[in-house]
C-alpha cells in the first residue's frame, strides 16, 4: 500500500470513502482515478452533500460534468433530486451551474416541482435567501 497503484479496487473505494471530509489533494488524486467505482462516487457524493462539504462537492460535479456517461448522468439527477428534497441549496447551485445545455433542461423538467417548492421556502427564510441567488 505505499503507493496508489498497488490498491485494489475495493481498498481503493475504501480510502476514498474515509478521505471525502478531508478536502485534502489526495482527494483530488483519488477522484481522477479509474479504478474508483461509480458507486463510490456516488456514495462521496451524498455524504459530502449532506455533511456541507461544498469542495467535495463541487470536484465530483465537475468529474461527472467533464465526462458524463448516461449512467452518470442518472446517477447526478438523482442527487439533484435528493439535494432538492433535503434543501441544500449551495448543493443545488454547484449543480445548476456545472450543467449547460439540453441536460440541465431536462434535470431542471424532472425536478421542476420539488424546487420550486425549495424556492419558495428559500425566499421566505432569510438565512437561505442570498443561496439561490440567480440560479434559475
Amino acid at each position: 500500500m505505499r503507493d496508489g497503484s498497488r490498491l485494489s479496487r475495493h481498498m481503493m473505494n475504501d480510502a476514498f470513502a474515509i478521505t471525502v471530509d478531508k478536502e485534502s489533494v489526495e482527494l483530488i488524486k483519488l477522484l481522477r482515478d479509474e479504478r474508483l467505482t461509480q458507486e463510490a462516487i456516488i456514495k462521496a457524493f451524498n455524504t459530502a452533500a449532506s455533511r456541507g462539504n461544498l469542495n467535495v462537492v463541487r470536484e465530483i460535479v465537475k468529474i461527472f460534468a467533464t465526462k458524463p456517461r448516461a449512467s452518470e448522468q442518472d446517477h447526478i439527477q438523482r442527487a439533484f433530486i435528493t439535494a432538492a428534497r433535503k434543501e441544500l441549496m449551495e448543493v443545488l447551485k454547484i449543480l445548476i451551474e456545472a450543467k449547460t445545455g439540453e441536460w440541465a433542461f431536462e434535470v431542471l423538467k424532472e425536478t421542476h416541482c420539488i424546487f420550486v417548492q425549495c424556492k419558495v421556502r428559500a425566499l421566505t427564510a432569510p438565512t437561505n435567501q442570498s443561496l439561490l441567488g440567480g440560479a434559475l
